[in-house]
C-alpha cells in the first residue's frame, strides 16, 4: 500500500468560499453548500457532501484563529486566504529529514475541509 497522495489546490472559487465562510452575516452552510453545488461539475463522479453546520463554524473560527496568529506574530500582511512561504528546513533532534526551500502554502482551513469544498483534489501519483 503506498501512502504517497498528491493533490491539486484548485483556486477557481476557493477566495470566493473563503469570503462566504468569513462574512459574519452567514451563519448557516446553506449558501456556501448553494455555491459548492453550481461549481461542481456534473461530471464529477463522486458528489461532494453537503457542509454541516458543526463544520461551517469550525471553518469560521479557523479562519478567525488564522487571522489573529497574522496578528500576533506580525507577519505584516493581513490575509484571511492564505500565505506563500517557503518551507523551512526540516530537522528533528539533529537528524537531517529535508533541506527546506520549496513554495508553500499556509491556508486558513485545513486539508481535509478544502478537499470537502471541492479546492483540493486528489490527483493519480505516476
Amino acid at each position: 500500500d503506498n501512502a504517497y497522495h498528491q493533490y491539486e489546490f484548485v483556486n477557481t472559487h476557493y477566495f470566493d468560499y473563503i469570503d462566504v465562510i468569513s462574512d459574519e452575516k452567514q451563519t448557516t452552510p446553506d449558501k456556501l453548500n448553494e455555491m459548492i453545488a453550481r461549481n461542481t461539475p456534473s461530471d464529477v463522479e463522486e458528489k461532494l457532501e453537503p457542509i454541516t453546520q458543526d463544520e461551517f463554524k469550525e471553518m469560521k473560527e479557523s479562519i478567525e484563529k488564522f487571522q489573529i496568529t497574522q496578528k500576533g506574530e506580525r507577519m505584516g500582511t493581513n490575509s484571511k486566504y492564505g500565505l506563500i512561504g517557503t518551507a523551512a528546513e526540516w530537522n528533528v533532534e539533529g537528524t537531517y529529514i529535508a533541506k527546506g526551500g520549496a513554495g508553500q502554502l499556509n491556508t486558513p482551513i485545513g486539508g481535509a475541509m478544502l478537499i470537502k469544498l471541492g479546492v483540493l483534489k486528489e490527483v493519480p501519483v505516476r
